[in-house]
């Protein structure tokens, strides 16, 4: 038992203390995703307002995009602060050295945008094959009240932005910049693996093409050391899904 705790021991101190803290912070924020149910904004509100199924799908609305700001972003960009501060410290100058470094500066993304736009129209055609299936256009609006017209639809399409900059920031930033510096190419890995496991409640198709878009994601951002180009390409399928997936399963509904 001793020899093994001095081995795991000094295991840990080969990966690094950064790289832990980034690697638990990461589960930390995970589990909180994936744990604190989306609808405690509607219990606060309930408490304070009276509201019909309407308006708490958009308040239920608004709660998953906090939610998902507050375990994906907010978290992971303290997180990040603190991890620069120690490696200061400790004279780690292959770490980052400033938050934008975590892909959250523009950097060389214009260079790269004519990838993000030629990977929007490859992807164009399984989009629309997707939203004609009928589990698609099932979970495509997330939110029922989002079929009911177009101001609903573009309400719940800002606030799927927010959510996107959160998803962005913790797999192709937080997660990927914070362990490029000591694993190299297989922080790539280490970032999609755990993309890919949230996406198991996807229909099939989806969560298998969400390993091929980690990868290409990851690759991306270490390319242009930016994590914007992901954002952008990611919220346009997600939009293109909503309306597609609507036009196909009869346009939008009489609330």
């Amino acid at each position: 038992m001793i020899s093994l705790f001095k081995h795991l021991t000094a295991t840990l101190k080969e990966v690094g203390e950064i790289e832990i803290f980034i690697v638990s912070t990461a589960i930390i924020c995970l589990l909180l995703n994936n744990y604190v149910p989306e609808n405690w904004f509607i219990q606060l509100a309930a408490s304070r307002w009276e509201m019909d199924s309407y308006k708490s799908g958009i308040v239920l609305s608004a709660g998953f995009s906090i939610t998902n700001v507050v375990s994906l972003f907010a978290i992971p960009l303290i997180a990040s602060a603190f991890a620069i501060r120690v490696a200061r410290k400790k004279n780690y100058s292959p770490f980052p050295k400033t938050l934008k470094e975590f892909g959250l500066s523009w950097a060389n993304q214009s260079k790269f945008l004519w990838v993000f736009i030629i990977a929007f129209f490859l992807l164009l055609p399984i989009i629309l094959w997707a939203s004609k299936k009928e589990d698609f256009q099932q979970m495509y609006p997330f939110f029922f009240y989002a079929r009911y017209g177009a101001v609903e639809l573009l309400t719940w399409w800002a606030l799927y932005g927010l959510y996107y900059v959160g998803v962005e920031f913790f797999f192709r930033g937080f997660l990927l910049f914070g362990l490029y510096p000591k694993i190299g190419n297989l922080a790539i890995f280490v970032s999609t693996i755990p993309y890919v496991m949230v996406h198991f409640a996807k229909p099939p198709a989806e969560a298998l093409g969400s390993a091929f878009a980690g990868i290409f994601l990851c690759y991306m951002a270490l390319l242009s050391n930016s994590m914007w180009g992901g954002f952008f390409l990611h919220w346009l399928v997600g939009m293109t899904m909503d309306a597609l997936s609507i036009y196909s399963s009869g346009g939008f509904i009489s609330p």
